[in-house]
Parts: C-alpha cells; sequence; structure tokens
C-alpha cells in the first residue's frame, strides 16, 4: 500500500503545483505556441492523474480479492 501512497501523494504534489504554476496565464498574456505547449502540459498532467487513478483501484481490488 505504500506504492500507492506514493502515487498518489506524487500526482496530487504535481496537479497542485502545475495549477499554482499555470494560475492566471492567459491567451492573451503569452505566445500562441507557449500557450499550445501550456495546453499539453495540462492535459499530460490530467491524464497521468487518471492513470495513477487507475492503478490505484485495479492494486487495492487485487489486494481485496488476495485476502478474501
Amino acid at each position: 500500500m505504500t506504492d500507492i501512497k506514493l502515487m498518489v501523494d506524487a500526482a496530487r504534489q504535481l496537479n497542485q503545483t502545475w495549477k499554482m504554476s499555470s494560475n492566471g496565464l492567459e491567451t492573451g498574456n503569452i505566445p500562441n505556441d507557449v500557450y499550445n505547449a501550456l495546453c499539453e502540459v495540462d492535459e499530460a498532467v490530467t491524464n497521468l492523474i487518471d492513470k495513477v487513478g487507475e492503478a490505484t483501484k485495479i492494486i487495492t481490488l487485487s489486494s481485496i480479492y488476495k485476502s478474501i
């Protein structure tokens, strides 16, 4: 269960850091290519968090079934 906690904590910290660093950015303030890159990073962070959530569910369910 320590691995799950580490994955969840890392994803949570990454998400929090990304939100803090991208807060207040608007398309008018930055070049278009930089904004597009930021959108790609945002999508990648979101996908990573989703995958960590899915992995956490799978690991938790498998540990429950092993204990039955």
